[in-house]
């Protein structure tokens, strides 16, 4: 009477037909999609997270910045990281002297509690190592036991 597609005993989703059930089933398609990338985004951040806290702290000195003022001399170290989540050790440096200045950067690996390996083959040593103060010797710079200061 009415031209209907489904039977008197058929459910209203049984009588689906065509365009009706693809849109259904693609829509369904595309929530599980973008659940998966979620899950998936969600899953390396936690990892790049963990692997930027689980990093070896370099002698506890990622994240400082020491300072040796001597005269019109002004020496200022940075240890961090080069790369944002993970990345080699590296000690970004700062010279000034009267009115000429220089900077640079050099990755670096901790061989012990005392001693740094730099990139070009250098070794700096760590004399002794405060809350508030820092003495190295060697390195590129050359120091013989020069006293550093924490910057806040």
């Amino acid at each position: 009477m009415w031209g209907s597609s489904r039977s008197p005993g058929d459910t209203p989703h049984e009588g689906l037909i065509g365009s009706d059930a693809r849109t259904r089933w693609g829509s369904v398609r595309w929530r599980v999609v973008a659940l998966v990338g979620l899950v998936l985004l969600l899953i390396v951040v936690l990892l790049g997270g963990w692997a930027y806290f689980a990093a070896p702290e370099g002698g506890g000195l990622r994240g400082t910045v020491w300072k040796h003022q001597k005269g019109n001399t002004t020496i200022t170290l940075e240890f961090s990281r080069l790369g944002y989540i993970v990345g080699s050790p590296v000690i970004k440096f700062t010279t000034a002297e009267g009115s000429a200045t220089g900077e640079g950067s050099v990755t670096y690996t901790v061989l012990d509690g005392k001693t740094m390996s730099l990139a070009d083959g250098a070794q700096l040593t760590i004399d002794s190592i405060t809350s508030e103060k820092l003495v190295l010797s060697g390195g590129l710079w050359k120091f013989d036991k020069t006293e550093f200061t924490r910057q806040k």
